[in-house]
């Protein structure tokens, strides 16, 4: 039977430059599932690869973590920031 995460899911790939994106990925790594987060680079042209630094945590902590992204455009647009 296949697992829902058997291969990564793009949730967010946001190109940044010509050279590098930043990704958000569910993703199931070294027996347990993850919601992983960092930068994608190209140094050859075509092929991104995943820097070797990132954010990598359970995906329990996901709610948690979408409750913070949540409260930071709040403070953002409390601030004047954001539009």
């Amino acid at each position: 039977m296949q697992n829902a995460l058997d291969k990564p899911i793009v949730i967010f790939d946001q190109k940044l430059n010509r050279r590098e994106h930043i990704r958000l990925t569910l993703q199931h790594f070294e027996g347990r599932e993850v919601v992983d987060f960092r930068m994608w680079y190209s140094s050859e042209g075509c092929v991104f690869k995943p820097s070797p630094k990132g954010v990598t945590m359970s995906l329990a902590r996901l709610p948690a973590l979408a409750a913070a992204f949540a409260k930071a455009e709040a403070e953002a647009r409390a601030c004047g920031l954001l539009g």
